[in-house]
């Protein structure tokens, strides 16, 4: 039901205190509940903020912010339109643990649909790693690794966290432990149910449905680390336009249109606190459900939940203002843009809220970057192969390779620890690598040679690591 409240008591509101109140009624006076607008092929946005309740001076001041930040893409969905676009809208960005949360989904649907038992435990489902599972690990259930509560302290493929609890030291369900060991397990066994790769169920089940318009199979990469664990890794790279529209999907309760695609039952267990964290510097303030941040600071009384993934990037879904926002940052740069600052510019964003919407608000076409035309490149055929260079970022990893191929996708490196890559070049024996930066700044080259023992290598900057390596063509593989 809508709470309506005259702009009068609503000044008087504000007038009595500094510290802003979310729970009060300004922020829950519009509030409706389901979402009015769905984007089709491409986004609409409102033609004036004013027209959506919103002032154009305050969300002015709310950019200035913004402008003074590292991120690179922000948006604002209210209702289901956007109301703020700023920066690289368009453009794909590495998600990082954020992808934890579009993971979710995808459990969500095996669920709904009996795929998956979330009461079945590992022992039942045949999971084991390259260190047998104790009977106590194999006791743990699926609905456990939803939670990051299995209690197998095992280092998954492509982990940032080094230290872990010692194997045995929690039963399962006892204790949270963020992790990707049971992220990608529960991936693994998705694969095997549905008899597919995890990036075909994502296109068929969400991105399709959903009609996203920047996101491809290569955009999500397996990262595989035998020496650790036989469970890969599968980090990906999504656009703010299309991580909006997932974000709408969950605002809305899991229906797109007229298509419930995941359950209301399973969005709702998933944004409960499962985990009470007693750290609420690890999750910023911030609780635990399966796969997603529960609020649980000043914004809690608006109901919201987040995507966290390093550096910065958010997406945020706040169901009591109709709200969707979604940061990205340029991780190959090691931008960041700290939760704190985050949060204020949230804060910025919901004080710009200043009326009721009109009726019917007109919406007009989303005005983006024209997709720039990309060349079909090519590459000397000896410079094709796979390649070996040291990796000094994590001392377990002490190498770290790199194919250069040709693929129904064009000229692409792929490399061991991230995402492949089209290559684009940009003068003779040099490249760039399409997503990783903008084209015109030609960041992060790939510069191929004949080093003094005539073999072929390529020079780069890592971008994640900002380290300058070489990679050198392995004599120890059929390279032909």
């Amino acid at each position: 039901m809508k709470i309506l409240i005259s702009l009068s008591l609503l000044v008087f509101l504000f007038s009595c205190t500094n510290e802003v109140d979310y729970s009060s009624a300004k922020w829950l006076a519009w509030d409706k509940d389901t979402v009015s607008n769905f984007p089709e092929q491409h986004w609409k946005k409102y033609k004036t903020p004013e027209d959506a309740g919103w002032s154009t001076k305050k969300l002015e001041e709310a950019k200035r912010f913004w402008q003074e930040s590292q991120s690179s893409a922000f948006l604002v969905i209210y209702d289901g339109a956007v109301l703020v676009s700023w920066g690289e809208i368009d453009r794909r960005f590495l998600l990082h643990s954020a992808g934890k949360s579009i993971s979710n989904g995808l459990f969500g649907i095996a669920v709904d649909e009996e795929i998956i038992n979330p009461e079945a435990t590992l022992g039942e489902l045949g999971v084991t790693d390259i260190v047998e599972l104790t009977p106590l690990e194999k006791s743990a259930k699926l609905d456990d690794l939803f939670k990051f509560r299995s209690g197998v302290f095992i280092r998954g493929a492509n982990s940032l966290i080094k230290d872990y609890p010692p194997r045995g030291s929690a039963k399962p369900g006892e204790k949270w432990f963020y992790n990707n060991w049971d992220l990608n397990v529960c991936t693994a066994i998705l694969e095997r149910e549905w008899d597919k790769p995890i990036e075909l169920i994502f296109k068929e089940r969400i991105a399709d449905p959903l009609e996203m318009e920047h996101f491809r199979l290569t955009d999500i990469d397996e990262v595989f680390e035998p020496k650790r664990s036989k469970y890969p890794s599968h980090p990906g790279k999504y656009s703010a336009l299309d991580l909006a529209r997932y974000s709408l999907l969950y605002l809305n309760n899991g229906k797109w249109k007229d298509q419930q695609i995941i359950s209301q039952d399973w969005i709702r267990e998933s944004t409960y606190p499962h985990s009470e964290l007693e750290d609420k510097d690890f999750g910023q303030g911030s609780d635990y459900g399966y796969n997603w941040w529960i609020s649980d600071d000043r914004f809690k009384e608006l109901g919201m939940y987040n995507a966290q993934g390093i550096l910065g990037q958010r997406l945020r879904i706040i169901p009591k203002s109709d709200l969707v926002i979604v940061n990205l940052v340029n991780s190959y740069k090691r931008h960041n843009f700290k939760e704190e600052d985050q949060l204020e510019l949230l804060g910025k964003i919901l004080a710009a809220r200043v009326s009721k919407p009109i009726n019917n608000p007109e919406l007009i076409e989303l005005e983006t970057t024209p997709p720039t035309p990309l060349p079909t490149d090519s590459i000397t055929s000896r410079f094709l192969g796979k390649y070996t260079a040291p990796y000094r970022f994590d001392p377990e990893l002490p190498t770290m390779d790199a194919i250069i191929e040709y693929t129904e996708n064009g000229l692409i490196v792929d490399f061991q620890y991230g995402n492949p890559y089209k290559m684009i070049k940009v003068s003779d024996n040099t490249y760039i690598m399409e997503d990783m930066d903008l084209i015109e700044e030609k960041r992060f080259p790939m510069k191929f040679f004949i080093d003094e023992n005539g073999k072929e290598a390529f020079e780069l900057e890592l971008a994640f690591v900002l380290d300058k390596v070489t990679f050198r063509k392995n004599e120890n593989v059929d390279n032909k």
